[in-house]
């Protein structure tokens, strides 16, 4: 996002002078803003990116605002006073400040703040400048949002992918994914230590190959029903066949994981 943000920054200071930068994205869904990108002037309290309540912000009433706005701090009639947490903008030395909204198709995305220590630095003219700056950034801007989000969903999934993974190769309990037509697909070294072959030798067989041929019937009718969607798992006691040809009791629970549609693509 930084990429983005830095050469506008310097491109808006040669057109709107400013003592601070802010763009804050708008998630109105769960009612909060995010100071995204910050530049200049320290605002003790003010530097972190967590989300902050939407509601009473300057931030919610410049996204409501489609011409955007400019507001003064002062010490008597000040913004600061309708919006306190402006207080430590006033406390670092801010008077004058202009906001616009930047639009992404019909949705305000994010909100951009300039920031001057000059008391009524911005006027309409400001915030007609500002407002074209904020036109040409917007498109740019909220790719930019959504790049970070799938990077976030990215990096979310390889931790859970990398979780499952840990359980999934540590368990001392045999576990193992098949195809919903029964093709093995993954298994753990409790299953290559339980049967006694290698997972080369397991991945791509069927799975009922490894059971006794008289729990094959029960085993398959069972797993039908799940498949069916007439229960969500099953339990039961069967036998398998080791590689040796040794026959070894076991408790068994199978499963079915579907996708989003409802498809089943392991069990």
């Amino acid at each position: 996002i930084n990429d983005v943000y830095e050469p506008f920054a310097e491109q808006v200071r040669r057109i709107v002078p400013f003592d601070r930068i802010v763009i804050c994205d708008v998630d109105v869904d769960r009612d909060v803003f995010t100071a995204r990108y910050i530049q200049g002037l320290n605002v003790p309290g003010m530097e972190s990116n967590e989300p902050r309540p939407l509601q009473g912000s300057l931030v919610a009433e410049v996204a409501r605002s489609p011409a955007g706005v400019v507001k003064y701090l002062g010490a008597a009639d000040g913004v600061q006073h309708e919006y306190p947490n402006l207080n430590k903008w006033y406390d670092a030395g801010i008077r004058a400040t202009v906001g616009v909204p930047l639009v992404s198709g019909d949705d305000v995305t994010c909100v951009l703040f300039l920031a001057s220590t000059m008391p009524e630095a911005y006027d309409d003219n400001t915030l007609e400048l500002a407002n074209r700056v904020g036109d040409q950034i917007s498109g740019a801007i909220a790719n930019s949002l959504l790049f970070a989000e799938r990077v976030l969903a990215e990096e979310a999934l390889a931790e859970s992918e990398s979780r499952f993974r840990g359980v999934f190769e540590n368990s001392p309990i045999a576990i193992g994914l098949t195809s919903p037509d029964g093709r093995i697909i993954d298994v753990n070294q409790a299953t290559c230590t339980l049967l006694g072959y290698t997972e080369e030798e397991l991945v791509g067989q069927s799975s009922m190959k490894f059971l006794h041929p008289e729990d094959v019937k029960a085993n398959e009718a069972l797993m039908h029903r799940v498949l069916d969607g007439e229960r969500t798992s099953y339990t039961t006691e069967q036998r398998y066949v080791t590689k040796s040809g040794s026959i070894i009791w076991g408790r068994a629970t199978g499963t079915v994981v579907k996708d989003k549609t409802g498809t089943n693509l392991f069990r």
